[in-house]
């Protein structure tokens, strides 16, 4: 039934239906609360009410044991997430994300041992990753972006060496970018920004050969871009901004040639703007501004032919430094 305009609460005689075994009601523009009674669906193991205006507290989740898939995001359901989920031994997509849920993130995470997609992301959910988080190495989408999760990102997730997708940004985590990340070989995608981590970005990180999209922007990295990024050659994206990295721009981005947006922009980097991101012939998207690069942009802008955004304010003409004779 989804993607009706059904425009009506969910009715209560739904709980009946004791044989289903799957129940889709996304994009039907049902409102008010879920009805008790659909706890007696003990059968379901696909349950998705997605992109409603669901309101009140989730449902007894625990009720449904046999379920693979649970996808409730986009509506606005409040309060915490019970110990319960944790029951649902049998789940492997699990979906909360956009709706106004708080709390610490729920305990017994790490018991759903098949869990491949997990996803609590625009929630307002606070306190520390869990400790179990580690167990769910079947996890091949992890996305907790946008709430007020705090404290350092637990180095023994490294353990998750299945996942394609990451995504912490917009929390107030901090601390340092784990070295273990440096097993995630299959990652693909990677956003940490908008947080207060610090150091810089592990050495490690040369072991991600697949990885396309790296996001560490707006957090407190203060040391130089390791060289040993030339190993991402599957970049697309690529943004560092809003940092303190000091030091060169390194020669090793040269080897980056499937990049196409590549910012750099409010960082400390310090030399001659560099010529070899001429070899960058894919980019679309270069902002370097508000660093300390100096001298003349010569021939190396007019090769990027598909440059659609460039930015380069606040370089500089010369060395700093630099006097007139």
């Amino acid at each position: 039934l989804s993607t009706n305009s059904l425009s009506s609460s969910i009715p209560s005689s739904l709980g009946l239906l004791t044989r289903l075994t799957s129940l889709n009601l996304s994009g039907c523009s049902l409102m008010g609360t879920v009805p008790g009674m659909l706890s007696y669906l003990t059968g379901l193991y696909a349950l998705d009410l997605s992109s409603n205006a669901l309101n009140g507290t989730l449902p007894k989740l625990r009720k449904y044991s046999r379920l693979a898939h649970l996808d409730l995001s986009a509506n606005s359901f409040q309060g915490t997430v019970s110990g319960g989920v944790g029951k649902l031994s049998l789940l492997q997509h699990l979906d909360l994300s956009v709706n106004q849920l708080n709390g610490t993130l729920p305990k017994g995470l790490g018991r759903i041992s098949l869990l491949s997609h997990l996803d609590l992301s625009m929630n307002s959910f606070n306190g520390n990753l869990p400790e179990d988080l580690d167990q769910l190495t079947a996890l091949t989408n992890l996305n907790l972006a946008s709430n007020t999760i705090n404290g350092t990102i637990p180095d023994s997730l490294g353990n998750l060496t299945n996942l394609r997708s990451l995504n912490f940004s917009t929390n107030l985590l901090n601390g340092s970018i784990p070295a273990s990340f440096g097993d995630f070989s299959h990652l693909l995608y990677f956003d940490v920004s908008y947080n207060g981590l610090n150091g810089s970005l592990p050495v490690s990180f040369s072991r991600l050969s697949a990885l396309k999209h790296l996001q560490v922007a707006n957090n407190q990295l203060n040391q130089t871009l390791p060289a040993s990024i030339s190993s991402l050659i599957s970049l697309t994206n690529l943004n560092i901004s809003i940092n303190f990295i000091n030091g060169t721009f390194p020669a090793a981005i040269s080897s980056l040639t499937n990049l196409v947006a590549l910012d750099v922009h409010f960082n400390s980097m310090n030399c001659s703007f560099p010529s070899y991101i001429s070899t960058l012939t894919k980019l679309t998207w270069l902002d370097m501004s508000d660093n300390k690069f100096w001298g003349p942009l010569g021939e190396t802008i007019g090769t990027l032919t598909d440059l659609e955004f460039l930015c380069v304010y606040t370089c500089h003409a010369m060395p700093p430094n630099h006097t007139i004779a």
